[in-house]
C-alpha cells in the first residue's frame, strides 16, 4: 500500500535531527531491519537509494542525485565503487509501528565483488534489482548466489518500469526461473519517479528477518567496512550482533589485538551523527582515532575488551583476490616521493588495495 507510509521527514513534525535520532536510537532489536540493494552495474540501484531516503526524510527532495556515491570518481562516472550504508526510520502501514531500517548500497561491477560479499554478511536481507528494459545480465546472477549463500531473504523486484519498452513480463519470468520466486512477488519500482517504493519497504520489513543477536551478551561486532576521514582518523562501520557499547569503552579488534577507545560512536543518518550507546541489530560507526586503516581487517570481529577471551570470533572474509595488476612510476624521477606518499593515501582508503 502506498498511502499510510508517514514519512519521517527530518525537522517536520518530529522535531529536529536529534529527536529523529532519538527516536531511531530506542527502536527495539527486533523491528531493526538490515538490508542491501543488489544489481548488475547501471540496474539503477543508487537512484532507487535515493528514492527510498528521500520517503524517509533522511535526505531532502532536492539533494543531488546519487547521494550516497560520495567518491569523485562515483559522481563522475555515475557507478559505485565503495559500498555506503545508511539509517532509515519507517513507520509500517500494517502494524503502525516504527522500523529502523539499515541500508547498504553496494557496487556492481565485477571488480567490486569482494565490496559486495563484506556488505552482505553485514545483512539479513538483499533486494535483487533487475533493469525491466535489459533483463538479466552476468553481475543479476552473481550477485544473487552471493546473497543465496549469504543465507539471505531475497526479495526480487523490477527497475525502470516507467520506461515505455519495459518488458515487465518477461523479465519477472527470468527472474523467477533464477531465484525461484513466483512471478506475482516480484515487485515493480522506478527510482526514477518513485512508483513502487512505499510497497517496497513493506517487503523489507515484514519478509527481513530481524538480526539474531543476544542483547544481555557481551558487545560483540563485525566490521564491514573501514575508512580514513582527515578529521577524525579511521572511521569503522560495524554491525552490532551482541550486547551494546558506550561512548568511551574500550574496544578490542581480532585483527590486530589492540585495544582502542571508542572515542565517538553514532548511526549514519546520512552523515555520521554520534549517539550515546549502540545496541545489539543495530548497524553504526566507531572513531577510535587511530592513523592507520591497515591495522584493521575487514571482516574481523571488534570485542568490548575482555570479550575476545570467552566468545567465538566472526569466521571472516576471503581475502580480496586481484583483479587488476598496474605497474606506476613517476614521469619524473623526482616525483617518487610523491608518488608514494600518494600510493600510501591510497592505502589508508582502501583495504582490498595491495602494494607488491
Amino acid at each position: 500500500g502506498t498511502a499510510g507510509l508517514r514519512a519521517l521527514a527530518t525537522g517536520s513534525s518530529s522535531g529536529s535531527k536529534a529527536a529523529v535520532l532519538a527516536e531511531a536510537a530506542a527502536v527495539p532489536p527486533e523491528r531493526n531491519r538490515n538490508f542491501s540493494i543488489i544489481a548488475h552495474v547501471d540496474h539503477g540501484k543508487s537512484t532507487l537509494c535515493d528514492r527510498l531516503l528521500q520517503s524517509c526524510g533522511v535526505i531532502p527532495e532536492n539533494a543531488r542525485e546519487q547521494f550516497l556515491d560520495g567518491l569523485e570518481v562515483e559522481r563522475e562516472r555515475g557507478i559505485t565503487v565503495k559500498a555506503q550504508t545508511c539509517s532509515m526510520l519507517v513507520r509500517s502501514e500494517k502494524d503502525g509501528l516504527q522500523y529502523l531500517l539499515n541500508l547498504i548500497d553496494t557496487p556492481g561491477h565485477v571488480d567490486f565483488s569482494y565490496e559486495v560479499s563484506r556488505s552482505l554478511h553485514a545483512c539479513q536481507g538483499a533486494v535483487l534489482l533487475c533493469d525491466a528494459v535489459q533483463g538479466i545480465q552476468a553481475q543479476t546472477v552473481s550477485t544473487f548466489h552471493q546473497a543465496f549463500e549469504a543465507d539471505l531473504e531475497v526479495l526480487c523486484a523490477l527497475s525502470k518500469v516507467d520506461l515505455d519498452y519495459a518488458q515487465k513480463e518477461e523479465v519477472k519470468r527470468q527472474m523467477s526461473v533464477l531465484t525461484g520466486v513466483s512471478t506475482d512477488e516480484v515487485l515493480e519500482v522506478s527510482g526514477k519517479t518513485g512508483q513502487g517504493v512505499p510497497s517496497l519497504l513493506e517487503a523489507i520489513i515484514h519478509k527481513v528477518p530481524p538480526p539474531r543477536g543476544k542483547a544481555q551478551a557481551p558487545f560483540k561486532a563485525l566490521l564491514f567496512d573501514a575508512y580514513y576521514d582527515s578529521r577524525r582518523g579511521v572511521v569503522l562501520l560495524i554491525a552490532i550482533e551482541d550486547g551494546e557499547l558506550r561512548k568511551g569503552s574500550k574496544i578490542h579488534c581480532s585483527y590486530s589485538g589492540r585495544v582502542h577507545v571508542a572515542m565517538d560512536i553514532g548511526l549514519l543518518y546520512p552523515d555520521l551523527c554520534s549517539v550515546d550507546n549502540l545496541r545489539s541489530g543495530q548497524i553504526g560507526f566507531i572513531v577510535v582515532g587511530a592513523k592507520d586503516i591497515r591495522s584493521f581487517r575487514v571482516g574481523e570481529t571488534v570485542w568490548q575488551e575482555g570479550g575476545e577471551k570467552s566468545g567465538e570470533p566472526f569466521p571472516g572474509f576471503k581475502p580480496a583476490h586481484p583483479m587488476v595488476y598496474a605497474g606506476i612510476f613517476p614521469e619524473a624521477v623526482s616525483d617518487g616521493e610523491k608518488l608514494e606518499t600518494a600510493m600510501q593515501r591510497l592505502l589508508l582508503t582502501d583495504a582490498s588495495v595491495e602494494v607488491l
